[in-house]
């Protein structure tokens, strides 16, 4: 019996090519990749998201560096905010921030009100964690930018992956001594050449090799459970 996968970006296509049983993708678009797709303007590639290759699971940063040729990298990201460009992470390097921003930031961390507050989205974990000011001025801003909804309205999901800042360095940062922070993606690979989508490419290349099948533009509109086994027919 074959398995369909609904959708063809990173995880359709790596869960595909690793299976053992004939595959059926079906994607929405007229190519795959959703997010993790490259394009060329004036001779550079951008990715339509910031994708890096890193991982705490040394077997899967081994395999995504080994399916193309990639750079070892030092992370060098800034964030625009009334003016000034930050260096991230954000909570870090407070004393790049306008005199009065800083203050806000950092008395709204240092007495913050919803610390110990029972949270259930986004948004009241950042007030939580970080307190109204950097909320306000970074943390739901960005968020909202990146995923489309106001922080209140998303779950918990991806919050596990932001770690707590000590307090020592949030207040050094404050006063114009960084530190690095969220170490773990530091460093990391990225491809030489072909952007992001050229790991995109290679796991669409191995599941065309095993014999899968991808089917663009096929956009699946609703499911049905046909049997008390729980399989389902498409429609």
């Amino acid at each position: 019996m074959n398995v369909v996968v609904l959708g063809g970006g990173i995880a359709g296509l790596s869960l595909s090519s690793f299976l053992d049983t004939p595959t059926i993708i079906l994607e929405s678009e007229e190519r795959v990749g959703g997010l993790c797709r490259s394009y060329t303007f004036r001779d550079f590639t951008y990715d339509i998201g910031p994708h890096i290759i890193f991982s705490k699971n040394q077997k899967v940063l081994d395999l995504h560096n080994s399916l193309v040729p990639v750079a070892q990298l030092q992370r060098l990201n800034k964030i625009l905010i009334e003016g000034s460009f930050l260096k991230y992470p954000f909570e870090n390097h407070l004393g790049e921030l306008p005199t009065a921003l800083i203050d806000k930031c950092l008395q709204e961390f240092l007495n913050n009100p919803y610390e110990n507050l029972s949270v259930s989205n986004m948004q009241q974990f950042f007030l939580s964690k970080f307190g109204e000011g950097m909320t306000d001025v970074y943390f739901g801003p960005y968020n909202k930018k990146i995923w489309k909804f106001d922080p209140s309205c998303l779950d918990l999901q991806m919050v596990d992956r932001i770690p707590s800042p000590p307090m020592e360095d949030v207040v050094s940062g404050s006063r114009g001594v960084y530190k690095d922070g969220y170490t773990h993606q530091l460093h990391f690979t990225y491809p030489k050449s072909g952007g992001f989508e050229s790991i995109i490419n290679a796991y669409e290349a191995n599941c065309i090799t095993k014999g899968d099948q991808i089917l663009v533009n096929s956009k699946v509109v609703s499911l049905r459970k046909t049997d008390p086994l729980g399989r389902y027919a498409r429609s």
